[in-house]
């Protein structure tokens, strides 16, 4: 999701406390094969979910982990093609203000509950209802009325407005299907699903396990069934040499998010397996009610300012590949004509700057407007950087810089950041986002989803425009995927045309394996799916 500090520490204790946990885990290390018989397998995250329940949290982490949890109603691949899952087969009616959904037999729940049409209605429910604190979930679902239990087997999601993305939405770990009769109180550390794997124990700051769910035989088809291994031990590990300590030295099996400048250097040792993730890019959001960024001008200057390719060059050793619009290129519907659109151009933020009367510099070179110089703020969450932002905020302010605007990066705890974002009390706002649904522009656009004290609202750059609106509502309610793609290119197109966003970089899970681990694939939304891990002999 969004950033952490650009300042550098010392391993944490947790930090400390896992790899030791870790180290004992593999009993004294060696290959990934004798760490992974005496343990199994061992999965070393860079991050940790606030809360393990997906109907709750938006954390990608969550997602990512959860998949392997929570069984969804339909599965993505990876090439955005849907497929039955819990539900063996569907129909929308023709003003996609349904869907009928057939559910498959024999399905249990961790707690043993059958899967039943009462337990989608229950998901769904719990979903929008207030009391559970949707963080993404209930904006997911759309405009939802309710469920209908037609019987046990058959289940009908309404919704007060056409919903053509429902279906993808549906299968996102966060609308992942929960037992009906499971406490909820306790669903941020133990949640209950019906996946390959269940939540068998988690200690906050060090590591969750998950333990293989036997009864496990409703995969879906183009993805692991039963588990291979009985037991994945996720450690984490937020700091990227102890992670990678772990993957080399066989402390670990798996190991998320590999810096990429660490690539090359792990050369024959770990298998590296690369995805670009679908869904909103990472992309500097530009707050347009108030100034500067009103100005149309100055957020267009600040966008052209910004030389992405020396970014992702200097930081990422082009492992990241430059973005160049709100979605990732493996995003269904992802417009290809903003691959040849003009970038960085320092001419043209001159041009601009002079447009709206910052015509003159102070001494240390930044433009001004009637003695006041051009300053913006980026409110930057501390707590939570990840993949070298901090280094990217710090290009990105020099860059800026040269081009005469101040930009100040204000590190700020999760508290006052969320405070900050919700008051619009920033210039600059920083998020990517996975999804393998193109309708999180919807999330990121619409202007009823403004942030707001006490109301989640995901549109950063705090757009209200009449066009934007109109375009993704009428994608909402059209089945016809040309003309949804027409459509959605058309938003993609506007908001960097009107610069409400800086794109910076398409994020990748770049993840590293043990040689004598086979297996791993992952979901549409670049999850990865641990049931078909083996681990070599």
């Amino acid at each position: 999701m969004t950033a952490r500090s650009p300042h550098r520490h010392l391993l944490a204790p947790a930090a400390l406390l896992a790899a030791s946990a870790l180290g004992l885990a593999a009993c004294g290390g060696g290959s990934g094969a004798s760490a992974g018989a005496a343990g199994g397998l061992a999965y070393a995250s860079d991050s940790e979910p606030t809360c393990l329940d997906p109907n709750v949290s938006p954390q990608d982490v969550t997602a990512r982990l959860m998949r392997n949890v929570y069984d969804s109603l339909v599965f993505q691949d990876p090439r955005g093609e849907l497929h039955p899952w819990l539900a063996t087969t569907w129909k929308a009616a023709p003003d996609l203000k349904s869907y009928t959904f057939t559910l498959r037999e024999g399905v249990t729940f961790h707690d043993g509950t059958p899967l039943t049409a009462e337990a989608v209605k229950a998901t769904f429910d719990r979903v929008v209802d207030p009391a559970t604190k949707s963080q993404y979930a209930a904006t997911l679902i759309g405009p939802y009325a309710g469920s209908t239990v037609i019987d046990d087997r058959t289940v009908k999601v309404s919704f007060k407005k056409p919903n053509a993305a429902f279906l993808q939405s549906a299968s996102q770990t966060f609308l992942g299907i929960t037992s009906p009769k499971a406490d909820k109180r306790d669903y941020c550390a133990k949640p209950v699903g019906s996946g390959a794997y269940a939540v068998a124990g988690y200690v906050r700051g060090d590591n969750l396990t998950l333990r293989r769910h036997e009864p496990y035989r409703w995969g879906p088809s183009t993805a692991p069934g039963p588990a291979k291994e009985p037991k994945v031990t996720v450690r984490f590990l937020p700091e990227d040499s102890v992670r990678i300590g772990a993957i080399t030295s066989g402390r670990a099996q798996i190991a998320a998010a590999v810096p990429p400048k660490r690539v090359a250097g792990l050369g024959g040792r770990v298998r590296i397996v690369r995805a670009d993730l679908p869904g909103g890019t990472y992309s500097l959001h530009l707050n347009t009610s108030r100034a500067p960024f009103s100005d149309e001008r100055l957020r267009r200057a600040f966008q052209k300012a910004v030389d992405t390719r020396q970014l992702v060059s200097a930081v990422y050793a082009d492992q990241y590949k430059a973005a160049r619009g709100p979605l990732g290129p493996t995003t269904p519907l992802y417009d290809k004509a903003l691959d040849s659109r003009p970038g960085h151009d320092l001419a043209e933020v001159d041009k601009l700057l002079g447009e709206a009367g910052y015509t003159g510099r102070d001494a240390q070179g930044y433009r001004t407007k009637d003695g006041k110089r051009l300053t913006v703020l980026w409110v930057f969450n501390k707590q939570q950087v990840r993949e070298q932002r901090d280094l990217v905020a710090q290009l990105v302010q020099e860059q800026a810089r040269k081009a005469g605007i101040e930009l100040r990066i204000e590190n700020m705890s999760t508290g006052q950041w969320f405070d900050a974002r919700d008051t619009g009390r920033f210039d600059v706002f920083d998020r990517s986002w996975v999804s393998g649904n193109p309708d999180i522009l919807r999330s990121f656009y619409a202007s009823y989803n403004h942030p707001a004290k006490g109301k989640v609202g995901y549109n950063a750059s705090f757009a209200k425009d009449s066009r934007l609106d109109g375009w993704l509502e009428d994608a909402l309610a059209t089945g016809d995927q040309a003309e949804r793609g027409e459509l959605y290119a058309k938003v993609q197109q506007e908001v960097v045309d009107r610069a409400y966003l800086v794109p910076i970089y398409v994020p990748a899970a770049i993840t590293a394996t043990s040689t004598k681990v086979g297996g791993l694939t992952f979901d549409g939304q670049a999850s990865p799916l641990l049931a078909g891990v083996e681990l070599g002999k």
